[in-house]
């Protein structure tokens, strides 16, 4: 294999797998980006026409991180607004997120010139599987065009673009659950939305008259071999026993993980088990924040234990002093989430 021919190769390839593995109809509605980041900037900020100060962005309050960052920026750059849609928590079920949503929309869809909504698949914090077909649906009632937020989505749960209410723009990351190597994503953007010159990736070195696919598969010098590594991740699912046996297990074992702290910290999940994934969010038996980072430290730093957190949830949205996000791996035994249960009381009384 060499230089570009080698590389497009690759790239073909990795997206007719990861397109039949999202019951995605043509690969060629799809490209490979760096990450799920550049997967949205590469959408919202070429829509058709360009977003200016009388357009709004709806999102959710769970919505991740970096990406409020760049709504933050498009509003002080170009003006543009953001409607954030609050979430209770615990959530109950997927009315705890369609519910507020449904009201945010009957309120202000009318009034507002909302250019475009985005939810996750899973959101980041806390991991709760979203309602997603139902929530396109929602917004297509208004004529609004919803991009999907899979980061946490490819190789955690069942992906089926097809089957998502006609979903304008999807992507995912290949370097999270499914076990390739950073620097490697998915997006899909629908045909009708494919324009002459957008969506565009995040180097534009010629006229950009390509198409969509093309346009995206040469952004100058750069190393692709994270797009060629995605293949060897797909062969090694295949030989641990495929996409349903390793999603099952860690599902399974998050699950039981959850149940497990939860009644042994005396607190509670933060979702019903049909919204959970391989992710799981349990409270922290304290309602010290401070203490509860100190512990996340104390577990990483002497105990080589990563966990993601502390994280709390402000009053008026549940009022959570301290909860962690905990992840179930293949390597992970049940063992394992009751030594990280005993290590935490011992941590807090100490």
């Amino acid at each position: 294999m060499n230089g570009a021919t080698g590389y497009r190769q690759c790239i073909t390839a990795a997206k007719q797998q990861l397109a039949k593995m999202m019951h995605i109809k043509n690969a060629s509605d799809t490209v490979l980006v760096d990450n799920a980041s550049e997967g949205v900037n590469a959408i919202i900020r070429n829509l058709d026409p360009p977003l200016g100060p009388s357009d709004y962005i709806l999102d959710l309050s769970i919505a991740y991180g970096p990406f409020k960052g760049l709504y933050q920026w498009l509003g002080s750059r170009y003006g543009v607004k953001t409607l954030e849609v609050p979430i209770q928590w615990p959530v109950t079920g997927p009315e705890s997120i369609l519910k507020p949503v449904t009201e945010a929309l009957a309120a202000n869809a009318s009034t507002l010139n909302i250019r475009i909504a985005i939810f996750s698949h899973i959101s980041a914090y806390p991991a709760v599987i979203l309602p997603i077909k139902q929530l396109v649906e929602l917004c297509h009632q208004y004529n609004i065009p919803v991009i999907i937020d899979g980061a946490h989505a490819l190789g955690n749960i069942e992906i089926n673009v097809e089957d998502m209410s006609n979903v304008d723009y999807y992507f995912t990351n290949t370097h999270k659950w499914l076990y390739s190597s950073k620097s490697s994503a998915i997006l899909y953007v629908r045909r009708d939305h494919q324009r002459l010159y957008v969506p565009a990736p995040a180097i534009v070195d010629s006229a950009m008259t390509d198409d969509f696919e093309s346009r995206f598969i040469w952004t100058g010098t750069r190393d692709r071999t994270p797009f060629c590594a995605i293949l060897s991740a797909l062969n090694y699912r295949i030989s641990l026993g495929g996409e349903q046996r390793i999603m099952n297990y860690n599902q399974e074992l998050a699950q039981y993980g959850g149940r497990y702290l939860a009644q042994l910290w005396k607190t509670k999940i933060l979702s019903p088990e049909n919204m959970q994934n391989s992710m799981t969010n349990v409270q922290v038996p304290t309602n010290n924040f401070t203490r509860c980072q100190i512990l996340v430290d104390q577990l990483y730093s002497t105990y080589h234990t990563m966990v993601s957190g502390a994280s709390n949830i402000p009053p008026e949205l549940g009022n959570i002093p301290c909860y962690l996000r905990l992840s179930a791996q293949i390597y992970q035994e049940k063992d394992d989430w009751h030594d990280l249960g005993a290590l935490v009381l011992e941590l807090l009384q100490g």
